[in-house]
């Protein structure tokens, strides 16, 4: 499996309180990017489903930071018991027994490069997820739907919804990534909505829509 970060754009807090708005300016500011966001940190299976999202945290925090805040290692090193499983992704994020960190420097050798030429092709899917998921939900991707202070359900949620429509339209007609790059498929939608159960579905008709 693969984690990366990804931004959504937000509106400037520019109303109210001066000295407030002043704070969560630069809160949310990221000074890489050179404007105000949101970040999450997403892990992609190979078969095209997200896995796992933490988030959503201010702008200037980086991928790094939020691996190390969050509870995603735990829940990784819950999931992987008694195996020698890691999630890959690229070099900001820190070696762990559950991250495998993209290595980097002058001083790879032969396989070391094979390792990043082959996993770095894989890591591709998760950056199919972001871009399938702004191409489906248009919504997500114009920064004046994400006020700070303006969003009754609030502004992670928004991108979280839109994520877990993505799996559902994955498990209905299969992604660019698992199709493509690894040839294979996510569970059908109902087996997906029982938590991976194969059960006598009682909406026989919902795949076809």
């Amino acid at each position: 499996m693969f984690i990366d970060g990804t931004c959504i754009r937000i509106s400037r807090p520019s109303a109210g309180e001066p000295n407030v708005f002043y704070d969560l300016q630069r809160l949310f500011y990221s000074g890489y990017k050179k404007f105000h966001n949101i970040n999450f940190s997403v892990i992609v299976s190979p078969d095209g489903l997200v896995i796992d999202v933490c988030g959503p945290v201010p702008g200037r925090h980086s991928d790094k930071w939020v691996q190390s805040w969050s509870s995603v290692q735990r829940r990784l090193r819950e999931l992987f018991h008694n195996t020698n499983f890691k999630v890959f992704g690229d070099a900001i994020y820190s070696d762990s027994d559950v991250i495998r960190r993209k290595k980097r420097g002058l001083n790879l050798n032969q396989q070391d490069l094979r390792e990043i030429h082959n996993l770095n092709g894989g890591r591709v899917c998760v950056e199919n997820v972001f871009g399938e998921v702004v191409n489906d939900f248009k919504f997500i991707d114009l920064k004046r739907n994400f006020k700070v202070l303006g969003s009754k359900c609030g502004i992670g949620n928004l991108y979280k919804v839109g994520l877990l429509l993505h799996n559902f339209r994955c498990c209905c007609r299969g992604s660019q990534s698992g199709d493509g790059l690894f040839g294979l498929s996510p569970p059908d939608l109902v087996t997906y909505i029982n938590g991976g159960v194969n059960c006598d579905s009682r909406l026989p008709n919902i795949v076809s829509l």
